[in-house]
């Protein structure tokens, strides 16, 4: 795929990305005020333990089919199998779910999380067909279509959570209208994808070779699985820790939670653009074509630097006024996790670039073992801070894992794959770290007023942006190239 072709497929599925951040944010904005601290709290919990089942039944299954498709095209019998294996395999982890909430309640210290659990495990079965009949279209690389879906999916579940909570149904609203919303982005998916004409010449000489076709297929998303799974852990740990270690408090799961869910709008922004690389990355790996990996590589981590660095800057500069807006004085105690976590999810996200190069090309295995590898470090941060700091240790624990993958996937990257990352990525996170300094330390010590104070910081991270393309960390001729789809 050129260089080209990813930027318009990333610019497309930044749109959709774009409309589920802001109806994600909308949903985090009502459902903060109206639940309060405490519901909000266990709101989040109960949906990032199930997100690790979530994340495996979307992601390899479904990835395994954008690559198919990226390097095969169409073929009906071989994408009937996949849906039919993609819900068994959901319906199993619902069932391991279901026998482990009560368990889980006792962990947790909340014994409603096991009625919970088992009515929000039901999206398991309804967005694992989403998430393959997305996938398909991105291995397809109809990243317009794509972007419709996930467009049409996201409003939709805004719409069904928030009217169940108005409507009075609390937390199990909440609950209920995030697992039935995918089966309406499943039938919009389907009949997109019955609109695209098949490649009946691909589909004939595919179909021959069916036998080995699944056995590839089955040999690829089980490690892919394994590293979802391993990488959500590593995700959603400290949240976890917080609601079952600091048990004098009620509310503190729900301030972490605010400040988790507002600072992974970087790790958001970037998903787009990691989705666009995957296919070309896997393209570029079945054709033996280094130069290309290479770009392709480099584009991602390059541009999801840019995102993550300028996106983290603003939430750091300005993580009180962002916590009031958005879920009110009630959750003042989650600033300062805020500002920490903002900087741990940056660099998951360029980890996540890593791990989605280190997949397409065929080594899962390593990633997954990397993830495992910084469980156990997290684990063990976890338990010594979180006691001794509450939520401030969870996110410190959280920020030195980020760190630590961060550094170790972009090696093995470059290990395995021999390849290059710019040089602009280390000037990048230089000038991230010198502005973090100005914007929390310096510009506050200023004899100004509230407002004064917060347009000083807007214009430091206006002054910052300009200083990347000063730089030459960034260039307007490459951003027009990318995205105009234009040839040097």
């Amino acid at each position: 795929m050129s260089r080209q072709k990813i930027g318009r497929g990333a610019l497309v599925l930044a749109i959709s990305q774009g409309v589920f951040i802001i109806t994600a944010y909308l949903i985090q904005f009502i459902l903060g005020r109206i639940l309060g601290p405490q519901d909000y709290g266990t709101y989040g919990v109960v949906l990032s333990t199930m997100n690790v089942g979530l994340i495996a039944v979307s992601s390899g299954i479904p990835l395994t089919i954008s690559k198919y498709v990226a390097q095969n095209g169409m073929n009906s019998r071989f994408l009937k199998d996949a849906y039919r294996i993609g819900f068994i395999l959901a319906l199993l982890i619902y069932a391991t779910y279901f026998i482990i909430s009560y368990p889980l309640a006792i962990v947790y210290n909340d014994s409603s999380i096991t009625v919970f659990i088992q009515v929000c495990g039901f999206v398991l079965l309804t967005y694992s067909l989403f998430a393959i009949v997305t996938n398909q279209l991105n291995g397809l690389q109809q990243f317009d279509r794509q972007s419709w879906v996930q467009m049409s999916y996201h409003v939709i579940r805004f719409m069904m959570i928030v009217g169940f909570v108005l409507g009075g149904f609390s937390i199990i609203g909440a609950l209920l209208g995030n697992a039935i919303s995918p089966i309406f982005g499943f039938i919009i998916g389907i009949i997109i994808v019955r609109s695209i004409k098949p490649n009946q010449e691909k589909e004939d000489d595919v179909s021959s070779h069916e036998f080995n076709i699944m056995d590839e297929f089955l040999k690829y998303s089980v490690p892919i699985i394994a590293f979802s799974i391993a990488f959500n852990l590593m995700s959603n740990l400290d949240l976890w820790a917080v609601k079952a270690l600091i048990t004098a408090s009620a509310e503190a799961a729900g301030y972490y939670n605010a400040a988790y869910q507002l600072g992974r709008v970087p790790l958001y922004a970037g998903q787009a653009l990691a989705a666009a690389v995957f296919p070309a990355i896997a393209r570029a790996q079945s054709k033996g074509n280094i130069e290309e990996l290479s770009s392709n590589f480099g584009l991602g981590i390059k541009y999801m630097t840019v995102i993550g660095v300028i996106v983290s800057l603003g939430i750091i500069a300005l993580s009180g006024e962002f916590i009031e807006f958005v879920f009110g004085v009630d959750y003042a105690p989650a600033q300062i996790p805020l500002m920490i976590l903002s900087i741990a999810l940056v660099c998951q996200s360029v980890m996540g670039i890593s791990l989605y190069a280190l997949n397409a090309s065929n080594y899962p295995k390593i990633a997954t073992y990397l993830c495992g590898f910084l469980i156990v470090v997290d684990l063990a941060l976890l338990l010594i801070l979180v006691p001794l700091y509450g939520l401030v240790g969870a996110a410190l624990s959280t920020v030195g894992i980020s760190i630590l993958g961060l550094f170790l996937s972009v090696i093995l990257s470059i290990r395995k794959m021999s390849i290059k990352v710019p040089r602009e990525i280390g000037v990048m996170f230089i000038l991230f770290t010198g502005f973090i300094i100005l914007v929390t330390a310096l510009i506050p010590l200023l004899p100004v007023g509230a407002i004064e104070l917060v347009l000083i910081k807007i214009g430091c991270i206006g002054f910052f942006v300009l200083v990347l393309f000063a730089s030459k960390a960034v260039s307007i001729k490459e951003i027009w190239l990318l995205f105009k789809g234009n040839s040097q």
